[in-house]
């Protein structure tokens, strides 16, 4: 538990100052070009693509260049197109010698990791961006907290959430953690002035928890799926990289489709 709280509060501390600091570089930016590099490879590692050098390296690298893509929009796609050509050409090329599934996994590490968690940079290039990585960012801490700690101190009979997938998920747990992340998206919305009520940043506080939720749980699919109980130890306490970003990959692509149809 030590660990888990010392290690959750220094990566909120460098999370923090990411987004507020854009000199002399992007620091969000290089955070999130790190953070995919790792998890990446993790989910390479989980996958065995690191069988072939050439994919993992290939996907790890592709990762990285399409998450920080989205600060250029006007070349984004063209990224896209890139990767996936130089993919398709190996499958044409390597298909018959190796493991096609192989191929399969690059693509779905570049587009789980690179390209959904590309969404974190694109809303902090709205306006006020920084405040709505806030918003979304702390309502996902918020419900991971929450849900940890009320799930653990719950006393009464806990009811799972999925156990075909988390046995140790409750949905109690879950309640806690959507509570929390109402909350505190509504006192963000409040100290940030961001142009948003209070009750409908506490409804959209919601939503990004219920994303928060689905996001694990679809980490934790995988995770059952390749037999391996955190994504590796680079972070005490917590597991490994991929496994403090699941809460992100639903939350930061959906919550930008809002905030660009109905608020911005």
């Amino acid at each position: 538990m030590f660990k888990r709280m010392v290690t959750g509060l220094m990566l909120f501390a460098i999370f923090v100052l990411a987004v507020i600091f854009d000199s002399p570089i992007n620091w969000l930016a290089f955070l999130m070009v790190l953070a995919c590099g790792i998890g990446t490879l993790e989910f390479y590692s989980a996958t065995k693509v690191t069988k072939s050098p050439f994919l993992a390296i290939f996907g790890v690298v592709s990762s990285c260049i399409i998450v920080v893509s989205s600060l250029f929009p006007e070349v984004q796609s063209y990224v896209l197109i890139g990767f996936l050509v130089i993919s398709l050409l190996w499958l044409v090329i390597r298909g018959k010698t190796e493991d096609t599934s192989l191929w399969q996994w690059t693509l779905a590490g570049v587009i789980y990791l690179g390209f959904m968690l590309s969404y974190v940079l694109a809303v902090r290039e709205l306006d006020n961006g920084i405040g709505w990585v806030f918003f979304i960012g702390f309502a996902t801490f918020a419900n991971d907290v929450f849900a940890f700690f009320v799930g653990s101190l719950w006393r009464g009979k806990k009811h799972l959430l999925a156990s075909n997938i988390s046995p140790n998920k409750s949905i109690e747990g879950a309640v806690g953690g959507l509570l929390g992340a109402m909350i505190l998206a509504a006192i963000v919305a409040w100290l940030g002035g961001l142009p948003i009520s209070l009750f409908w940043a506490a409804l959209f506080g919601l939503l990004i928890g219920v994303l928060a939720i689905a996001g694990d749980l679809i980490e934790s699919r995988f995770k059952r799926y390749t037999q391996i109980k955190d994504a590796s130890d680079a972070l005490p306490g917590h597991g490994g990289v991929m496994d403090r970003l699941d809460s992100w990959i639903l939350a930061f692509p959906v919550g930008y489709l809002i905030l660009i149809l109905f608020v911005v």
